[in-house]
This record gives structure tokens, C-alpha cells and sequence, in this order.
């Protein structure tokens, strides 16, 4: 839109220009009136003409240049500009045309020979606006194909990138959607897997007494794992003549060295528990409620169960611990207010869950290995002071041994300063005469003997 209004102006600019030329030329011819005159008036508008023809040339040139910068545009903004051109172009022609039907009518006042003069720049001024519009359009024509070139080269280049990353993204997602639908069906056998195992495990949990051995043997797990096996007895009567036989029950230091059990039963209300999850997942939460108030009910019952049962001091502790098989029903006991609180307060029942059972179990073995330690160092008390006893005894030995060696080396030390004189004796007899008067010497210890 602006290259048209700048063309416009220039287009008016060069018509005004020719208007004040031939106006200039006219008043001259009448203020003159000879031919001589009129020939140099014509020769003036030929030069005006040819610098009105350079100009234009000129601006073409410099419009060609623009038209050249206008090549990476889209074909849209190029088509704009050649119509722009074009409308420019035929209001050059008109403003042209309208010039020269003003000039023909001031010219027909003049002379033949100046009418015959401004005929042949009329001639010239033509084809020279003739030539200029055919070599612009040549020129668009051109820009038109160049345009078109590159649109078609940019659309190629984009087409290309756009086919390969979409193919890339496509080939992407559909590995991705393809590894997925594979990890879907593996899970999906899995879930199935697991379905059936879910199953055989609720047909398995359906028995009442298939439930308590789940959970007994659950405990009898934590209890292997933690303790040693004379450390608890499994199915034990506690030491009373009663036919009552908890679970398990945990062997405890009493006082004067005698045992104190400690009871532990396993609960698995699951029916209750079932239906309350089922409420749940229903979105029923009257039926919810209602569930749960008798989950609370059936534990508060074992709970009073156990402690008639089971505590019973000084044979056993006086509390007793009730132990839910899995987490979910430990953590739906603890989740109802207050009611742990209450079992423990009023029953002396401790529910406990398979994690902080092993807590508790883990706190007890170190509570008896404290108790082997205690007992272990009094034991060795004991033998160091017997070791003590028989150290003195054994050091009055060796004293009464280094007396007797003593004596026997006094004794020897005798013994050898006789033998040392019994040999000079005999080296002094070695070098004497021996005659029958002489009598030998009497050897020790025969003083007595008559011989």
C-alpha cells in the first residue's frame, strides 16, 4: 500500500512537472513570437521530456530494486504488489494520457510548425511510456516467476521437513503406544493372575476356621522370626488346669524364677470388615456406618472374650494381646475414635497389627536377652570367686613347694661340699706309699659300723 502512494506521488509530482514545462514553453511563444524562439521552446520540452524520460527510468530502476527485496515475501503480499503496480501504472498512463489531451488543446492554439514539433515528442513521449510500461511489466512478469520460484522452493523445503517430522513423530508415537498396549496386556495377565489368586484366596478365607489359621499361623511367622522357640509356646494352657488354650503365649521372668505368660490370640474378623469396605466403595454411607458400628461390636466382644479367658495372674500377665492378621484391619480399628483407646482401658486387651507386633515382640527379646546377660554375669561372679578360693589354695601350695625345694637344696648344697672333700681325700691318697701298717681311711658313716 505504500510503494502505491509513493508511485502515486511520483506520478502527480511528474505531471506537474510537465503541466509547469509546457505552460513555461506556451507563455514564452507568446511573449516571443518568432520561430527561432519556438525551436529552442521545443528543444527545452525535449529536454524536459528526456529528463521527465530519465527520471522515470530512473524511479524504475530504483521501483525494480524494491520490487527485487519484495522476492521472500509469500505469494499473497506479491500478488498485492503487482496489482498495486499495475493500478499505479495505469494511473501513470492516464495522468499521461490526461497530460497529453491537455498539452493537444494548448497545443492546437499554437503554430503548425510548433503543433508538428510537440506531434513528434507526443510520438516520442508515447513510445517511450510505451516502452517503459512493457519493460515493467516484463519486469513483474519476472518478479512474478521469481516469487513463485521461491514460494515453491519454501513450500517444497517445508512440505519436506514438516513429512519427516511428522512421520518421526508419528513413528515416535506410535513405538510408544505400541510398548505401552504390550505393557497393558502383560498387566492385564498379571491382574489376571492375581484375579484368580484373589480368588482361590477368598474361597480359601471363606471357613471361619480356615481364617483363624491363616491367622494364627501368620503370628506363629512373627514369632519364629523374633523369638527363640522355648521363649513361647504355641496352643498353651499357661499353666492352669483350664481347657482354655490361647493362641500363643510368650514365656516371661517372673518373680523367685518362676514363668508368667503372656497371651497373645489372633482375630480375623473379616465379614464385617468386607461389607464395610463394600459400603464403602458403594458410596453407601448409612450402610458404612452401620458396618462399622458392628466391626466395633465384634472387637470390643473378642476383646472381653480374651480377658476372660486368658488373663488370669499371677500365671499369667495382667493384659493380653489381640492380634489382627493384616494392616488394613489394624489400621480400620485404629481409624474409629477411640476405640483402642477403650478395648485397652476397660478389657486390658492390646490390639496390635503384624508391624508393631514385631515392634513389641522385638522389645521383648531384648528385654530377655538383657535378663540372660544379668543372669550370665552372676554366674561368672560365682566362679570367680570359686577360681578366687582355689588361687589362694594354690598359691599356699607353691609357697609350701618352694619351702620343701628350698630345703632340698640346702640339703644338696651339703651334699655337695662332702663329695668336693671326699675327692681331695682321695687325691691326697693317690700320691702316698701304701704299707701294711697303714690303714686306709674309713669312708663317712662307718665310724659306727665295726667294719
Amino acid at each position: 500500500m505504500t510503494t502505491v502512494i509513493i508511485l502515486s506521488a511520483v506520478a502527480a509530482a511528474l505531471s506537474l512537472v510537465t503541466i509547469v514545462t509546457v505552460a513555461m514553453a506556451i507563455r514564452k511563444i507568446k511573449s516571443s513570437g518568432t520561430a527561432d524562439n519556438s525551436d529552442k521552446i521545443v528543444s527545452e520540452i525535449k529536454s524536459g521530456n528526456s529528463a521527465i524520460e530519465a527520471t522515470v527510468r530512473t524511479y524504475t530502476v530504483t521501483q525494480s530494486g524494491a520490487i527485487e527485496k519484495l522476492t521472500n515475501q509469500f505469494s499473497e503480499t506479491a500478488k498485492k504488489d503487482r496489482e498495486s503496480a499495475n493500478i499505479l501504472h495505469d494511473r501513470v498512463l492516464q495522468s499521461v494520457k490526461d497530460q497529453a489531451a491537455n498539452n493537444e488543446k494548448r497545443i492546437a492554439e499554437m503554430s503548425d510548425s510548433q503543433r508538428a514539433a510537440l506531434a513528434e515528442m507526443k510520438k516520442e513521449l508515447k513510445e517511450s511510456l510505451e516502452k517503459l510500461g512493457k519493460d515493467t511489466r516484463e519486469d513483474m512478469e519476472k518478479v512474478r516467476k521469481e516469487n513463485e520460484e521461491q514460494l515453491d522452493r519454501i513450500r517444497g523445503t517445508v512440505d519436506e521437513k514438516l513429512t519427516k517430522t511428522l512421520n518421526e513423530r508419528l513413528d515416535s508415537s506410535f513405538k510408544n503406544v505400541s510398548d505401552t498396549l504390550d505393557k497393558l496386556y502383560r498387566n492385564l495377565g498379571e491382574l489376571k493372575s492375581l484375579d484368580a489368586a484373589v480368588g482361590d484366596l477368598n474361597k480359601t478365607l471363606n471357613g471361619v476356621k480356615t481364617r483363624g489359621n491363616w491367622g494364627e499361623l501368620s503370628l506363629e511367622t512373627l514369632l519364629t522370626d523374633i523369638l527363640t522357640p522355648d521363649q513361647y509356646e504355641r496352643q498353651s494352657s499357661m499353666g492352669r488346669r483350664v481347657k482354655e488354650m490361647v493362641d500363643f503365649a510368650v514365656k516371661m521372668p517372673g518373680s523367685n524364677g518362676s514363668e508368667v505368660y503372656l497371651p497373645i490370640d489372633s482375630k480375623f474378623p473379616i465379614e464385617d470388615f468386607q461389607r464395610m469396605m463394600a459400603a464403602f466403595d458403594a458410596g453407601n454411607m448409612t450402610e458404612y456406618n452401620l458396618c462399622r458400628k458392628e466391626f466395633e461390636k465384634r472387637l470390643k466382644s473378642e476383646a472381653i472374650s480374651i480377658r476372660n479367658k486368658y488373663i488370669s495372674p499371677p500365671k499369667t500377665t495382667d493384659f493380653a494381646l489381640m492380634y489382627l492378621p493384616t494392616e488394613s484391619l489394624y489400621a480400620e480399628a485404629l481409624r474409629i475414635p477411640g476405640l483402642v483407646e477403650e478395648i485397652q482401658r476397660n478389657q486390658r486387651v492390646i490390639v496390635t497389627g503384624p508391624t508393631n507386633a514385631a515392634a513389641l515382640l522385638n522389645s521383648l527379646r531384648i528385654g530377655f536377652r538383657t535378663l540372660r546377660i544379668e543372669k550370665s554375669s552372676a554366674e561368672v561372679f560365682k566362679i570367680l570367686s570359686d577360681f578366687r578360693k582355689k588361687f589362694d589354695t594354690f598359691k599356699e601350695t607353691i609357697a609350701a613347694t618352694g619351702d620343701l625345694l628350698n630345703r632340698a637344696r640346702d640339703k644338696l648344697q651339703k651334699a655337695e661340699d662332702s663329695t668336693e672333700k671326699m675327692d681331695k681325700s682321695l687325691r691326697r691318697a693317690e700320691g702316698l706309699d701304701i704299707d701294711s701298717e697303714v690303714q686306709p681311711p674309713m669312708l663317712i658313716g662307718q665310724e659306727n659300723t665295726g667294719i
